[in-house]
């Protein structure tokens, strides 16, 4: 009779103990996912960290980038206008630079020896910005130019000259102050004719000069312009055996047939 109380003390003992037991495992059953899933978390806080330091430091070269580019820019637009400038100012001088320039040519030719020109070349007046053929004649002091429908008159109290070139069979108008008169005698011609002079820029090969010419009808002559000796003195020799001996300038009507657009 004895035993049976201490029975039921071991029963109950042994349940409590199974029972404890059961809600133990129970309570890590529940406590392990929730360790998982705030790991999980904590692995991906990280992995948004590192992406957002990613991020962050890409940033930073972008605008190291953006800033490097700015420098380069703003060194760009101050070359441009200093180049510019530059434009500018050598516009101012050029035609200083161009006369200077002509004028050591010239100086230079005579230097070294007179330039050899042939009894036909082609000179460039700049007046009409076309080459026209000129018999180089040694015996003419003067050089005269083809002119037609020959006009005087006054602007602003001085005296001036209307005429026409002829261009390619099409006359072209011309004005230009009247430096002077001239009488001339012709041969077979009784009485002297008068002649109306002006100045015009030419150029011949190297040799660029601001000429006088004597306007007169040259229609029954094989050349519309004569080059006399006020033009050839000191600095040119001519070889009748030769022609053309100076070639055309292709700048020069590549030039003007710009300006005529």
């Amino acid at each position: 009779m004895r035993l049976l109380p201490l029975i039921c003390v071991l029963s109950f003992t042994s349940l409590t103990a199974c029972t404890f037991s059961n809600k133990q495992e129970q309570s890590e059953v529940v406590v392990n996912p929730s360790l998982e899933l705030l790991q999980t978390q904590q692995q991906q806080l990280q992995e948004h960290a590192d992406r957002l330091e990613s991020l962050a430091s890409t940033q930073d070269e972008m605008l190291r980038y953006l800033n490097n580019v700015q420098v380069e820019i703003a060194g760009i637009s101050k070359a441009m206008e200093k180049r510019e400038q530059v434009a500018i100012e050598m516009a101012k001088v050029k035609p200083a630079v161009e006369e200077k320039i002509h004028r050591q040519a010239r100086e230079k030719t005579v230097a070294q020896g007179k330039a050899i020109l042939g009894r036909v070349e082609y000179i460039w007046i700049e007046e009409v910005k076309t080459y026209l053929k000129s018999r180089i004649d040694t015996g003419a002091k003067s050089s005269s130019l083809h002119a037609q429908n020959i006009q005087r008159f006054e602007r602003n109290g001085e005296s001036w000259v209307r005429f026409a070139l002829m261009m390619d069979e099409e006359l072209i108008n011309m004005e230009a102050p009247l430096e002077r008169t001239v009488k001339i005698r012709q041969a077979g011609v009784e009485g002297l004719e008068k002649r109306p002079v002006v100045k015009l820029n030419v150029q011949l090969g190297e040799l660029k000069e601001e000429t006088e010419f004597t306007l007169t009808d040259r229609s029954d002559m094989l050349y519309p312009i004569l080059l006399g000796r006020s033009f050839l003195r000191d600095i040119a020799l001519v070889d009748v055996a030769r022609k053309f001996t100076r070639k055309r300038d292709p700048k020069l009507k590549a030039l003007a047939e710009v300006e005529a657009e």
